[in-house]
């Protein structure tokens, strides 16, 4: 499997998420022994998988390429997952005079003239507006099927909310905390922007008790795996959080009932998944 976070290549039980080069050789191929490991389902990222911007090939992209050995799985590949698919175009393309940000997106045909020919190729995608799809269908084969079912789903609604003032007014967001507050009955929100002055709105009592979170890229991996977690466990303290689009795409909240854009998203994609966020675990309204 290939996403914003990872190939997925089913041959059968079990899976391994490939994160670092120990898992890659405990897991799937030992260069040193030339044995082949028990993992028979792989997700990786794009850039695991084509050359670096120093113009190296990572050690799957080194394997899938020039082992002889590994060469034998390949032609075993039955089938490659691209998940979040509308990244070949979003996070592989140059856009708006801007490098693309990141271009291994944009080599997955490399990659995929490393597989056998037989191997069928699945994009997924929620976003996938006709100047996208024909970004997406590139990688594709010529005969392509394409199976569209609505992204709508009947318990959820689309809503603008007029801001007093400025966009950075702290008083527009203060409607995300339920009035009376009932640490219970508090919704899960996922909001882009000030904190701070959220947990300043909850009753003395419960301030400081990790129910607003920031989330960004700014901060280390540790906090944001224990924030992100917290914030998915249906027991877990923190209800509201404020974070970047870091938490915008491809992530299966389970329990969020309201999202927040604030200001505009720059394109339709961020809109619809941004939206995509809500209510994903139930016909809940």
């Amino acid at each position: 499997m290939i996403s914003s976070g990872g190939m997925y290549v089913p041959l059968n039980p079990p899976s391994c998420r490939i994160t670092h080069s120990k898992i890659l050789q405990e897991n799937v191929y030992d260069p040193v022994l030339h044995k082949i490991g028990h993992a028979r389902h792989l997700i990786a990222t794009v850039e695991q998988l084509s050359k670096s911007s120093a113009g190296h090939f990572g050690r799957l992209a080194t394997l899938i390429r020039n082992c002889p050995s590994f060469q034998k799985i390949s032609k075993k590949i039955v089938r490659l997952d691209i998940d979040e698919a509308h990244c070949i175009y979003t996070a592989g393309s140059p856009l708006y005079g801007l490098p693309a940000f990141r271009p291994s997106w944009s080599l997955l045909p490399n990659l995929i003239a490393h597989f056998p020919r037989l191997t069928r190729v699945h994009a997924f995608s929620a976003t996938l507006p006709p100047h996208i799809l024909k970004s997406v269908a590139n990688v594709l084969k010529p005969d392509y099927t394409f199976i569209h079912v609505t992204s709508n789903r009947p318990n959820t609604m689309y809503a603008t909310h007029q801001v007093h003032g400025a966009i950075d007014n702290l008083h527009n967001y203060e409607c995300f905390v339920q009035q009376p507050f009932d640490l219970d009955k508090q919704p899960h929100n996922l909001t882009t922007k000030i904190a701070d002055h959220l947990n300043s709105c909850l009753p003395v009592q419960f301030r400081g008790a990790r129910i607003v979170h920031h989330y960004h890229s700014g901060m280390s991996e540790e906090y944001l795996q224990q924030v992100h977690d917290s914030f998915i466990d249906p027991n877990g303290s923190c209800r509201i959080l404020v974070a970047t689009s870091g938490e915008s795409v491809g992530v299966d909240f389970p329990n969020v009932k309201i999202v927040c854009a604030a200001d505009l998203p720059s394109t339709i994609v961020d809109v619809l998944q941004r939206a995509g966020r809500a209510l994903r675990a139930s016909m809940e309204t």
